[in-house]
């Protein structure tokens, strides 16, 4: 079942503050969210070069599929579902150069998702019926010895302490208003800061 385009999810949130109690509204436009028998995939279309990495939520970065994360846990429509999996999907691809191969496949492959999917196979394949060797998701592929070690999985566990993590940023942000606090602070990702 397609729940909506441009779903927006927007949460009064109440938060504990070194101040007292900061309440406020949170929210966003998920570009696409497939929910099927309880379970929810996420889907940010980007015509950039889009990056997604949950070990970069600590620094305040890459947190737009982590806050829709949030924002859906505790949403009560959505409270009660698992989410499958959180993704970006690139849909201009400046780079795509035709060189003889099959075009409908190499632009498939230019369309993967790229993001983090559950580590449960019956979940995973409620969504992707090739998730063994997916032909949707970059990267993701199960073995004899269950998912290879490059395919971005995460467990239940991490999905809830992910959400614990931006709610500790959205409190942290909150107390940086409150207190009138903007330092300058740049991170350096790789080559580039």
């Amino acid at each position: 079942t397609f729940v909506g385009t441009e779903l927006q999810v927007n949460e009064e949130i109440s938060i504990q503050t070194s101040e007292g109690t900061f309440q406020s509204r949170i929210g966003g436009y998920i570009d696409r969210l497939d929910s099927k028998d309880g379970t929810l995939r996420i889907v940010d279309y980007k015509t950039g070069t889009p990056e997604t990495n949950i070990m970069n939520i600590p620094y305040g970065l890459e947190m737009q599929l982590p806050i829709y994360v949030y924002l859906l846990k505790n949403n009560q429509k959505f409270k009660e579902s698992k989410i499958v999996g959180f993704y970006l999907q690139k849909i201009l691809n400046k780079d795509f150069t035709y060189n003889g191969d099959d075009y409908i496949r190499e632009k498939r492959r230019l369309l993967r998702l790229d993001g983090y999917s559950i580590n449960d196979e019956s979940l995973l394949e409620q969504f992707d019926s090739t998730y063994k060797d997916s032909e949707f998701i970059r990267g993701m592929k199960v073995g004899k010895n269950g998912f290879y070690s490059y395919s971005k999985t995460i467990t239940e566990q991490q999905i809830s302490e992910m959400s614990k993590q931006v709610e500790q940023k959205i409190i942290e942000a909150a107390e940086n208003i409150l207190h009138g606090n903007f330092p300058v602070n740049p991170k350096r990702i790789g080559d580039e800061l």
